[in-house]
């Protein structure tokens, strides 16, 4: 893990290297809170420049670096380069995860209960690599790479990851490689006020790139930005996931990695489908209080084991709202602070850039 980092550290600053260009630091601790973690402190680090030969429309290089740390001694790190190529043509990021995250399992299915849970201690290296190829004006297509060791660090005696009848249940990896086709019109990556971003990406893990399992996941995210006013923007996005053959249970499809007030780890199955608005409003104009924005959201979703077991009734809600500030104000970098209510939980986050 600590020579993969330095690795793209090495590589991220050889990039920059000869490169005269403004750049942007941004950096700032975070904390949240929720019934998993209790309360989680960590902190955020951007770096952004562009390269002066560089168009104006071409987006920023970025590299990113977040760490977290919660009272039940839960702890990760992330870092993410995403780096600009031949006046940004080509897009590489490489981005490397390492979690020790004690975490409570559920089962799986969209009526599993809180009441029926079981305590273990997952560990986790993920690595991407993602190569993105600029088409045309508004199309593009993405090799993608990834590669997960996973190992469970300790389980109950009397659950059922003990038993070893949970895929992925034992010390395993993965191993798959992808593609994308997205069509995107949005005036912003990281603040859209207006457009639209579809986007299509499968995803093969198999025996013959060294995967332990094999499964293919499917993914649409289709996502609409609407200004209202100068000030005010409605987004919509649906998103879709489906999985054939058997992935190992941490590879399959989690409601709360899309839904902000719903408990970790709650409702997981093969397949999903999200339906998320956002309301957001920066109402001032003054110097002082122009960074300041708020938002309120909805987001509906499900999982569930077969396509013909997604019904309206079956669909769980989550509500909330959100305070925001520009630390960038070229294109509205944000720092977001988020209060999510549902049925299941309630849940407080930090984090930069919005959520979709």
């Amino acid at each position: 893990m600590k020579n993969l980092f330095l690795l793209s550290l090495f590589l991220f600053f050889s990039f920059m290297q000869n490169i005269e260009a403004k750049t942007e630091i941004v950096g700032y601790p975070t904390f949240d809170y929720s019934n998993e973690t209790g309360f989680c402190i960590g902190g955020l680090i951007y770096i952004r420049y562009r390269p002066q030969h560089f168009e104006e429309n071409v987006p920023k290089n970025l590299i990113y670096l977040s760490t977290a740390y919660s009272e039940k001694k839960q702890f990760g790190i992330y870092f993410d380069p995403i780096l600009y190529l031949q006046n940004g043509r080509y897009a590489v990021s490489f981005p490397i995860g390492f979690m020790k995250w004690p975490s409570k399992f559920y089962g799986i299915g969209n009526n599993t209960s809180k009441e029926n849970k079981e305590d273990f201690t997952p560990q986790q290296l993920n690595i991407q690599f993602n190569l993105k190829r600029i088409i045309t004006q508004y199309w593009s297509i993405s090799l993608h790479y990834e590669f997960n060791k996973y190992n469970i660090l300790k389980v109950e005696e009397d659950g059922l990851l003990k038993t070893g009848n949970v895929k992925g249940s034992d010390d395993n990896l993965i191993s798959g490689i992808g593609f994308s086709i997205s069509m995107d019109q949005r005036d912003s990556n990281s603040y859209p006020k207006r457009g639209y971003l579809y986007c299509f990406k499968p995803l093969f893990f198999t025996d013959i790139l060294g995967s332990e399992y094999n499964f293919i996941k499917y993914s649409l995210d289709l996502r609409q930005y609407f200004s209202i006013t100068p000030k005010q923007v409605l987004a919509l996005q649906g998103y879709f996931s489906c999985i054939q053959k058997d992935p190992p249970f941490y590879k399959l499809s989690y409601l709360n990695n899309y839904m902000r007030a719903t408990t970790p780890n709650l409702f997981i199955d093969r397949h999903m489908a999200i339906f998320r608005s956002e309301y957001r409003f920066f109402p001032w104009e003054t110097k002082i209080l122009e960074r300041i924005g708020f938002v309120g959201f909805m987001e509906v979703g499900q999982v569930a084991h077969e396509l013909d077991e997604f019904t309206g009734k079956a669909m769980k809600f989550n509500y909330g709202f959100g305070l925001r500030y520009s630390f960038l104000m070229d294109d509205r970098f944000n720092l977001r602070i988020d209060l999510g209510f549902g049925g299941e939980s309630g849940a407080l986050s930090i984090g930069s850039e919005e959520v979709f």
